[in-house]
């Protein structure tokens, strides 16, 4: 499958379950799942969408 077909997956499965995130979001969970590396982030977001798509991710200290 390709990055943006599952990125379309993802967003459509968070937005039935009321959690909300932008397009290219979405795009970086799927690359992130597609390609076997984690997401380097401070946005909180990631975290919700990990509750429910298979990303995984480095959470940043706030500064």
């Amino acid at each position: 499958m390709r990055e943006y077909e599952l990125a379309a997956k993802f967003f459509n499965l968070c937005r039935s379950r009321g959690i909300q995130g932008s397009n290219t979001d979405f795009l970086i969970c799927a690359c992130s799942a597609q390609w076997g590396v984690p997401v380097l982030t401070k946005d909180a977001d990631f975290g919700r969408f990990a509750e429910l798509v298979p990303v995984k991710r480095y959470a940043l200290p706030n500064a």
